[in-house]
């Protein structure tokens, strides 16, 4: 590509940048919509990073001092024509970037707006808790139990107090942060405060039960003392100069005795038992053969019955 054919495409990408340039800022005086802003910057940003290559293209051929006298294109030094074309670029992409700053402030203003509340919300009660926890102890008989429950709520909800300002951190900028941050930081010292006066207090008021439980420890027991009147019993005297009995010894039980002098009696051969023989001789009778039934005969000559 010649000389001439690569001015004619820098042209070219110079004028597309001018035009989405003017493109963009003239949606944002008729006050369109974000999305068409956010378009028209994404195009912005396209023709603008052409021009930025084919610029660095021509401006490589022009070195040369044989294409000296391109380097004035307009009427205009190649790099005054460069800058202007930034400048014209930056322009539009200030207005761009001062619309997303807005929207973005309004999108943090409406999440960080419940933060705030809830912040607001949770101060005050730790406030109300202070107090009953105060008026508590003027009281003569203090309910330890109910301290304890106080103490836990109050560390629970200072829990969620930091939870909050690091959600809020993370949304509003620093400087909004600053103006919670010092209630909160009152009121955490505030919290610790309270809740090492309900340690003390519940300390002492278990330290005063373990010595009365001591002290009724080392009380006498009346059972330990012995007793006035005890009827003892007493058993009688073994007499041990009876002299003992002496025993028989027993005689053992044998079986009668067996005569083996006795002879044995002889037993008969028992006899067999045969069947009858049966006689050969005798005929046999013979069977007659018997008559089939066969049904009865049908008269055909009959006339049918109507």
């Amino acid at each position: 590509m010649n000389v001439e054919d690569k001015k004619q495409e820098r042209s070219k990408a110079k004028m597309a940048v001018t035009v989405a340039a003017r493109r963009l800022i003239g949606a944002y005086n008729r006050d369109c919509e974000y999305d068409i802003l956010k378009d028209s910057m994404f195009e912005l940003e396209k023709v603008f990073d052409d021009f930025c290559v084919i610029n660095e293209e021509y401006e490589l051929i022009v070195s040369d001092e044989k294409y000296a006298e391109h380097r004035v294109v307009n009427g205009e030094d190649i790099r005054t024509s460069r800058d202007n074309v930034k400048r014209c670029y930056q322009e539009a992409r200030s207005v761009f970037v001062n619309v997303k700053a807005t929207i973005e402030q309004k999108a943090r203003q409406q999440s960080a707006g419940p933060v705030k509340v809830a912040l607001k919300n949770d101060i005050c009660r730790i406030h109300e808790l202070i107090t009953v926890v105060d008026e508590s102890f003027k009281l003569e008989n203090v309910n330890m139990a109910a301290l304890q429950l106080d103490k836990n709520d109050l560390q629970s909800i200072l829990n969620i107090i930091c939870d909050n300002m690091a959600k809020l951190g993370s949304i509003e900028t620093q400087e909004q942060v600053n103006l919670i941050q010092e209630d909160v930081d009152a009121i955490i010292r505030a919290v610790y405060n309270c809740i090492r006066k309900i340690n003390l207090f519940l300390h002492e008021q278990q330290a005063f039960v373990k010595s009365l439980h001591i002290e009724t420890a080392t009380l006498p027991s009346e059972t330990n003392t012995p007793p006035e009147n005890i009827n003892t019993v007493f058993l009688p005297e073994i007499n041990t100069n009876i002299p003992l009995r002496t025993l028989r010894p027993s005689t053992p039980c044998l079986p009668p005795e067996i005569n083996t002098n006795t002879p044995l009696r002889t037993l008969r051969p028992s006899t067999p038992c045969l069947p009858p023989e049966i006689n050969t001789n005798t005929p046999l009778r013979t069977l007659r053969p018997s008559t089939p039934c066969l049904p009865p005969e049908i008269n055909t000559n009959t006339p049918l019955r109507p």
